[in-house]
């Protein structure tokens, strides 16, 4: 289990990494994200190439996620800023699983 999936961590360090915010203060800062999220998309449609890998209770939220990132262009701030945050919440808690699953 597990296999792929650190390309969700791959999106989350997209997202997260150097220069990166969620706070959206300027307009110009709206593209930037929307960038930053068609760029962990890319990573994030990796993982799902293996739903098999995915644990049960976090795959329905990764599909949702998924057709939310298919839509990315349509987005307003708000949107783009939850899409992200999304993903990040996504990314920790397959961390959690994963050291669940190595203490067990």
């Amino acid at each position: 289990m597990f296999g792929g999936l650190d390309h969700v961590w791959k999106a989350a360090q997209v997202l997260a990494g150097p220069g990166a915010s969620l706070e959206v203060e300027f307009h110009l800062a709206i593209p930037s994200l929307k960038v930053r999220l068609k760029e962990a998309a890319s990573e994030f449609h990796v993982a799902m190439m293996q739903p098999d890998q995915w644990p049960k209770d976090l795959l329905d939220r990764a599909k949702s996620l998924d057709g939310k990132l298919q839509r990315i262009d349509g987005m307003d701030a708000a949107a783009a800023r939850q899409t992200a945050e999304e993903l990040l919440s996504l990314a920790a808690d397959i961390q959690a699983a994963q050291t669940r699953e190595r203490s067990d």
